[in-house]
């Protein structure tokens, strides 16, 4: 009496029926067969890049529901958004208005970003130069901004800025991703030397340098020997001819970059007068017959040893006002100094005078007599 119908089409079924007594009867049923709907996903295969999204649209049905939830941005309208971080299948069932229903499905494809490196990561160039700049990770590269660079594409670009400049690069994977990084060129100043004076000396003379670019110096070479020197400002030097020095060109230095002078300065032998003073400043004095390091402190000097700059003046014992000779040397931490002056000063007398920075002058109390080497205690 039971049976179980499962027509491919529509279809009428005629049934007849017998009783006990022989006798029959018919009836007919028609099975109605409704087509399941045919859901379509568009796109049909679609990719993304880490970090990205697609629209997906279901059709050809009433209603739909899909899944896996993960990265969608719903899962019961025909149009989701989808994101995920990794390649995902995702399946979708339709259901039609007689609540027949079909189910199709769809892989979103996720494409990694490029990790995109430069080389150098952290270059430094001195003013006027150039550096060699080489993105990797990518297909193609997009360098930005184009001043100083020799070109905005390819991998590997010349960058010579005038000024310190970051720079990014765009970098674009085969799949079509990009990701981005910087870099920063920094530029050191350019360095000049004009000038300076006196254009000759004897060892432990002591020559101003005029030019630019000196702030943060840190080097002063006398034809290739170290001086120790004090960074006066961005355009003046005050250096001390060294022990070995030789005729040659003065050099000033700023980590990699440097400027050299277009003269020579002339190293001369020492037939003048020396000076060997010991003096202590206060302020800069720490007790134990030591000073404390202003040069070393402030940045401007290398040597921790060098206390400061100071300027010994020989005065007229006859006309006060007149300044006979003077000279400008670094007095070291122990309280020491050398000086120098011309021989016209031998078997005078004249009155010492220390100028230090602001302070008042500090005078000898009695004139003191000049001989070749002088030796004069202004500490006791």
């Amino acid at each position: 009496a039971i049976v179980t119908a499962n027509p491919t089409a529509t279809t009428t079924y005629t049934v007849t029926g017998t009783n006990a007594t022989g006798c029959t009867s018919t009836t007919t049923v028609t099975v109605t067969v409704n087509p399941l709907p045919t859901v379509v996903i568009t796109p049909s295969a679609p990719s993304i890049c880490f970090g990205s999204s697609t629209t997906l649209t279901a059709s050809g049905a009433s209603t739909y529901v899909w899944s896996p939830a993960t990265g969608l941005s719903g899962t019961t309208t025909a149009i989701v958004t989808a994101n995920p971080t990794a390649t995902t299948t995702y399946t979708v069932t339709g259901t039609n208005a007689t609540g027949c229903t079909s189910t199709t499905t769809v892989t979103v494809t996720v494409n990694p970003l490029p990790t995109v490196v430069i080389t150098p990561s952290a270059p430094s160039i001195c003013f006027g130069s150039s550096t060699t700049l080489t993105a990797s990770g990518a297909s193609t590269y997009a360098w930005s901004p184009a001043t100083g660079l020799s070109a905005t594409s390819g991998s590997i670009v010349t960058a010579n800025p005038i000024a310190t400049t970051t720079y990014t690069v765009i970098g674009t994977s085969a799949a079509g991703c990009t990701s981005s990084t910087t870099v920063t060129v920094t530029v050191s100043p350019a360095i000049t030397v004009s000038t300076f004076t006196p254009i000759s000396g004897a060892i432990g003379a002591t020559v101003v340098i005029i030019g630019s670019g000196f702030t943060g110096a840190t080097g002063v070479l006398f034809n290739g020997i170290t001086s120790s020197y004090t960074v006066d400002n961005n355009n003046q030097i005050t250096a001390v001819v060294p022990v070995g020095a030789t005729t040659g060109f003065i050099t000033v230095q700023n980590g990699t970059c440097s400027g050299i002078s277009s003269t020579l300065f002339t190293v001369t032998t020492t037939t003048g007068v020396t000076l060997n003073m010991t003096m202590f400043i206060q302020g800069l004095y720490i007790g134990s017959g030591t000073m404390t390091s202003a040069l070393s402190n402030a940045g401007v000097g290398i040597d921790p040893l060098e206390a400061d700059t100071v300027t010994i003046q020989l005065q007229d014992p006859l006309n006060l006002g007149v300044v006979v000779e003077s000279d400008t040397q670094v007095l070291h931490t122990d309280g020491s100094i050398q000086l120098h002056f011309s021989s016209a000063i031998l078997g005078g007398s004249y009155y010492i005078v220390v100028k230090h920075r602001n302070s008042m002058e500090t005078w000898s109390k009695l004139p003191v007599t000049f001989s070749a080497t002088t030796t004069f205690d202004l500490a006791h």
